[in-house]
């Protein structure tokens, strides 16, 4: 079984934050299966070792009675990730 690096996301906001970590606003946040807009925190010590499997990577019964989903990023948003990545001076797929 493999593993993959993940990081939260959460509902509060900082200004603090916009530059270093992914923003999911209000217009995309709910194509991604989420119930608000959402901050990715991406500095180093946000980040945790997750195994892969259904644990981890299945919605969970009371997301899917929500009928909220697991989705994917974009291209887009993949490009501001990495560039935020970038501008904390972080490698994105190491």
């Amino acid at each position: 079984m493999g593993a993959v690096v993940c990081t939260y996301g959460t509902g509060e906001f900082d200004d603090s934050h916009v530059k270093g970590d992914l923003i999911i606003p209000v217009g995309e946040f709910r194509s991604l299966g989420l119930h608000k807009p959402t901050r990715f925190a991406l500095s180093l010590n946000s980040r945790m070792q997750l195994l892969w499997g259904p644990k981890y990577f299945v919605a969970q019964p009371y997301m899917r009675a929500m009928q909220i989903r697991i989705g994917s990023l974009t291209d887009e948003q993949i490009a501001r990730a990495i560039a935020c990545l970038n501008h904390r001076g972080l490698k994105p797929y190491a």
